[in-house]
């Protein structure tokens, strides 16, 4: 840590600056027709704008920072089950990749 007190301002201010950019990069991102999200190479969301939220809304709760994409997943899988059961499609018989999804049995913190 340095103890120049000239060097620490330099340093507070060109992290305030830096900040200030990415807040206008996030808002830039936000007015965006297009949904966007990024994620961290820990497989949690850094950002996702206001298109994605409204594209993806049964989930969109979720679309936070810090939420695991295997979070995501699963409630997914789970809508995804609630709608072949309404509809009778599937009923007594969900499909098992989907299930273990759903129930959080199958490892999504690795995916392709």
């Amino acid at each position: 840590m340095p103890s120049d007190p000239t060097l620490i301002r330099s340093l507070e201010q060109a992290l305030q600056n830096a900040e200030g950019k990415l807040e206008q990069i996030f808002e830039a991102f936000d007015h965006l027709d297009s949904g966007v999200v990024i994620y961290g190479p820990d497989d949690r969301i850094v950002f996702s704008n206001r298109r994605f939220r409204e594209i993806y809304a049964e989930v969109a709760d979720l679309l936070v920072a810090g939420t695991h994409y295997a979070d995501i997943a699963r409630r997914d899988a789970k809508n995804v089950l609630d709608v072949f059961e309404h509809w009778g499609q599937a009923a007594g018989q969900p499909v098992d990749w989907l299930s273990a999804i759903a129930d959080g049995k199958n490892d999504l913190s690795r995916r392709a």
